[in-house]
């Protein structure tokens, strides 16, 4: 969401349509990867419920489960996932 426009409520609307989009459709699980340097990010997804993926190999960085290299060299992230 545009700086501009956080704290408005849209990026929780818009998540809450998606995942009721995609559990229409089946899925039964939302994973998403969030930049480890991104504290207003991993805060807001952990308040909408997502959790960190225990199933991806990862490293403890500042208490955070970082994978390194997800993105390629260099380009580390957290991964996270919600069941549905």
């Amino acid at each position: 969401v545009d700086p501009t426009a956080q704290r408005r409520g849209l990026a929780r609307q818009l998540y809450g349509a998606f995942e009721s989009k995609v559990q229409g459709l089946g899925a039964k699980r939302i994973k998403l990867i969030v930049n480890p340097d991104n504290s207003g990010s991993l805060s807001f997804h952990r308040a909408l419920g997502f959790e960190f993926d225990p199933s991806v190999p990862s490293v403890l960085v500042e208490g955070i489960p970082v994978t390194r290299d997800y993105n390629g060299p260099g380009i580390d992230m957290v991964c996270f996932r919600k069941d549905l």
